[in-house]
């Protein structure tokens, strides 16, 4: 058997889910059997490490084992990301704040983005994405929800500018 010892967060192991941040999961094999064991978090989470019968395998997340004919040890260690979301805005106008937390799959971000009078928004970019941009003279705002890596928005406002067409009557 391959006996895996997970802690500190969720992810699967030999395609078996661990349900509880700190679980023990059995792989059965036969004796004389080859294994290759792996690792792979969940979204929102990361392997810190993996130590393989008390051998440290510089935070890979896979092990080749082979002739299995002893119970062999797994001891895996996931923890939760940390995101940040940032915001940058050129221009008159205002954008939320950015923030920083660990996951956690209840966690919702609402961003904003509002021009100050006189002025547009000429261009949102998420992650270098552009968003679309239905009334540039409002405020656009979206909410994340499950948020599982790191955002960056980059507004540009610009001033409105009207054209005006002066006409002179047959007197001047």
């Amino acid at each position: 058997a391959v006996v895996y010892n997970v802690h500190g967060g969720f992810g699967t192991v030999d395609g078996i889910a661990n349900t509880t941040a700190n679980q023990v999961i059995y792989h059965w094999v036969n004796y004389g059997d080859d294994l290759l064991a792996t690792v792979v978090p969940n979204a929102g989470y990361h392997l810190v490490n993996m130590t393989v019968n008390d051998t440290y395998t510089i935070q890979a997340n896979q092990w080749q084992f082979n002739d299995i004919i002893a119970t062999q040890y797994v001891d895996v260690s996931f923890a939760k990301d940390h995101i940040a979301i940032t915001t940058t805005e050129f221009g008159n106008g205002t954008v939320s704040a950015g923030e920083s937390f660990d996951y956690d799959p209840a966690h919702t971000y609402t961003f904003t983005a509002t021009p100050t009078v006189g002025n547009h928004i000429v261009s949102i970019l998420r992650n270098n994405q552009p968003l679309t941009i239905t009334t540039p003279e409002a405020a656009y705002t979206e909410t994340l929800t499950n948020i599982t890596m790191d955002y960056n928005y980059v507004v540009r406002f610009e001033s409105n500018f009207y054209d005006i067409t002066a006409t002179a009557g047959t007197h001047g």
